[in-house]
């Protein structure tokens, strides 16, 4: 929290100029130790913050409700230090079971020069005090928790604060550099952030940095050429969450040696660049959706020119309908665009494709009703079948040619005439071209063959 404004009424701006001869007085003695004093507080309680400086440890005694406080210094909230000269024991928990131990400064008048005269005590007697309660007061350095029992007694020490560095700033932000306590005696924490200007040597290995976030934008212009050997352990950065990396490109071939079990958890949002083979052990889990940002989306124009594309995706073909049953009715799409030559190849190697079984027989067997859309062959009325520029001849010829013994396919065609056939063509045995058209008269079936070369 911010800390309060000094109150500067009172602070003593004189100081006593002495010289020989002088006569003094009880004013000039008293503002000359509160010219002192007043500097003394302000650099303590402006630059130092509140906790214990050295000493002061805690023991607990078996069988005992009673503590022991080692010697030692702190300085309070108000900037007073204080000193504690000797090893003190302590036992005054009253009915409480659970407190906080502390220690607080105090002072007194000591030594009474005239009896009869109130104000004639000659000392200011600085007495630190131990104090046990529910809650160390505000100008007390808290000790440790005590935890009261009639056998043993134990502490929790994590609550030691050390006395640490202020940085004043422009708002009174509560900016300090202190130690880690007990439990990380020499681990330095800063209480808010940090620029360096220059240059920062050493080792920051796996116990140097155990928690806390790393912010990308603080690592600008992090190029290929500044990690060039060692492991980056992810683990060494917990809660890296889906906002953390929000642009840029992340070069795997920068992070040596990143093996299987460094990345074991989280979302990384924007682009990822892998200069490598990627090997992944759990399901990979794209977006669902029917647009260029979701499913697995391949890099265009893999030969050139424009608009050439392919990707996976799987979406719901009815995604604003009310009803559930049309709600969830899907589509699995493997597609490509935009030229009419683009291909969807399956190459099971020496294997075969299935449809609605997963023990195929051969290069594509389908278990269930198959329904394709035939050509339409466009004759212009031609009769002259004999000719080898008649429309039928020359789609079979384009479409046959080079291809293996046995390719076959089947074609319509819109010739008045000739309504009811369809044409099957083939590659032969002996590597011609063939085809047959079928057609259906009434209830009787004819077929009349013709063959193409």
């Amino acid at each position: 929290m911010p800390k309060s404004k000094s109150d500067f009424t009172n602070f003593v701006d004189a100081r006593p100029n002495y010289f020989p001869g002088q006569f003094l007085l009880e004013d000039d003695f008293e503002i000359q130790h509160k010219y002192l004093a007043d500097r003394l507080y302000y650099q303590n309680r402006s630059l130092h913050v509140s906790g214990i400086v050295e000493g002061l440890e805690v023991e607990v005694f078996k069988e005992k409700r009673e503590v022991q406080i080692k010697s030692g210094s702190a300085i309070n909230s108000n900037g007073d230090l204080i000193i504690l000269k000797n090893d003190t024991y302590f036992s005054e928990f009253a009915s409480l079971t659970i407190g906080e131990l502390y220690i607080s400064y105090k002072e007194e008048k000591r030594l009474k020069q005239q009896e009869s005269i109130e104000e004639s005590f000659t000392r200011w007697q600085e007495l630190p005090t131990i104090g046990f309660a529910a809650t160390t007061p505000d100008d007390a350095v808290k000790l440790a928790i005590v935890f009261i029992t009639d056998s043993n007694s134990s502490l929790d020490l994590t609550v030691r604060s050390y006395s640490g560095i202020f940085l004043p700033n422009a708002d009174g932000s509560d900016l300090t550099l202190r130690s880690g306590g007990d439990a990380n005696p020499n681990v330095a924490i800063l209480n808010g952030s940090l620029t360096v200007t220059g240059t920062i040597t050493g080792n920051i290995d796996a116990t140097n940095i155990n928690s806390g976030l790393l912010d990308i934008a603080r690592l600008p212009n992090l190029s290929a050429d500044k990690l060039t050997s060692g492991t980056l352990a992810v683990d060494r950065i917990p809660n890296l969450s889906a906002n953390k990396i929000t642009f840029g490109v992340l070069a795997v071939d920068r992070i040596p040696n990143l093996s299987a079990n460094k990345i074991t958890s989280g979302t990384t949002t924007g682009n990822l660049t892998i200069g490598g083979n990627l090997t992944v052990t759990g399901a990979i889990t794209p977006s669902v959706g029917n647009s260029e940002s979701n499913g697995i989306m391949f890099p265009k124009d893999p030969g050139g020119g424009s608009g050439d594309a392919a990707w996976i995706r799987y979406y719901s073909r009815n995604p604003n309908s009310t009803e559930l049953t049309i709600k969830e009715q899907t589509t699995l799409e493997i597609g490509t665009s935009n030229d009419f030559n683009d291909h969807i190849a399956l190459m099971p190697g020496a294997g075969n494709v299935g449809v609605g079984t997963i023990t195929p027989t051969a290069k594509l067997e389908i278990n269930g009703t198959l329904m394709n859309k035939m050509d339409l062959i466009e004759t212009g009325q031609r009769f002259d079948w004999n000719s080898n520029t008649h429309p039928i001849k020359v789609y079979f010829k384009d479409r046959l040619t080079g291809k293996p013994v046995g390719t076959w396919i089947r074609a319509i065609q819109n010739h008045n005439s000739w309504r009811g056939h369809y044409w099957d063509g083939w590659v032969d045995a002996d590597g011609a071209i063939r085809v047959i058209h079928n057609h259906n008269n009434t209830a009787a079936t004819t077929a009349n063959n013709s063959g193409a070369s």
